[in-house]
């Protein structure tokens, strides 16, 4: 590994998941390599669990919390840390805590968004843009 080529996570996919881990996340970023450690908050998955699937990919799973929460992601190599630039988090959610409401935030994640959108989408709108893209994806296979 180079000094130019510090190893950055830009997204998770999905960004959260339940309190009993298990949530098979793809991180996406640069500079990927074996040997690199996640760390969910003070959490860390060893390599040994990380498959790195390309050097801007890897697939890990989620480990448990104790509580509902949001969590920093980064990346460690030989106890260094890897967190340059804005943080990647990681929402844990309760089994108790889902809701009509909470549907709502997790479907709006997955829409496209589009200019002039407020951060919160009222329920109307989230249900008309999935139905369409719902459409949109089955009609390819008619």
């Amino acid at each position: 590994m180079s000094m130019g080529s510090t190893p950055l996570i830009k997204a998770l996919c999905p960004s959260e998941g339940w309190i009993q881990g298990g949530t098979q996340v793809i991180v996406i970023g640069e500079n990927f390599f074996e040997g690199l450690q996640i760390a969910f908050g003070s959490t860390t998955v060893w390599s040994e669990l990380v498959q790195v699937i390309s050097p801007h990919a890897m697939r890990v799973t989620s480990p448990p919390r104790h509580n509902a929460g949001v969590v920093e992601v980064t990346l460690q190599y030989k106890n260094k840390q890897y967190s340059r630039g804005a943080p990647v988090r990681f929402t844990y959610a309760s089994l108790t805590e889902p809701s009509i409401d909470f549907g709502f935030q997790r479907l709006q994640k997955l829409l496209p968004k589009y200019p002039g959108d407020p951060e919160r989408l009222p329920k109307e709108i989230i249900l008309k843009r999935a139905a369409e893209l719902a459409e949109a994806l089955y009609s390819r296979y008619e």
